[in-house]
């Protein structure tokens, strides 16, 4: 398969030789912005210290999407810099057909230094006690979103019509 991508013009696979390292899922740092090793616009490469990818991919341009699935998480890049992480907390049919994707409890370091990790039986008031009230909040039938910009950066909690906490996207 690699070799028929190469023949046509296919895009090499940059993360195929990092190392493989125990899943672990980065702490989110609000007051710099930091995934982890990672900081706001990394470049890919830099990923490479989270290890390889369960799933890399490429999308237009330089636009590739690395799924850690065994530790619950992806990140998006555009143009080589990184714009967001998702960390897929609970049951959710958009969630990554991935399976070995597993589900995480992501550290989040808010203003004052205060981390607080989030798992899938946190309803609203949880979460907003963490990190403050929400600049934005919309509801359907089957979810509610709740926003908040902070230090330049937009988040969004998602919740199932239980109020239960599904997933967390860190907009950098």
């Amino acid at each position: 398969m690699n070799f028929l991508k190469r023949l046509f013009g296919g895009s090499p696979n940059p993360t195929a030789e990092w190392p493989i390292l125990p899943p672990a899922t980065p702490v989110v740092d609000l007051r710099t912005g930091e995934i982890g090793p990672l900081r706001r616009k990394s470049p890919l490469s830099d990923a490479r210290a989270l290890g390889s990818p369960s799933r890399y991919t490429h999308n237009a341009g330089s636009n590739p999407d690395l799924l850690y699935a065994p530790a619950g998480f992806l990140l998006e890049y555009e143009e080589n810099a990184l714009v967001e992480a998702t960390f897929f907390i609970g049951a959710d049919e958009g969630a990554p057909a991935e399976p070995s994707l597993k589900f995480c409890k992501p550290t989040l370091i808010t203003h004052d230094g205060t981390r607080h990790q989030l798992h899938s039986e946190m309803k609203f008031d949880a979460v907003e006690r963490a990190l403050g009230k929400p600049a934005r909040r919309e509801a359907d039938s089957d979810e509610v979103l709740l926003e908040w910009e902070i230090n330049g950066i937009t988040i969004w909690a998602e919740f199932d019509e239980h109020q239960r906490l599904w997933k967390l996207s860190v907009f950098l």
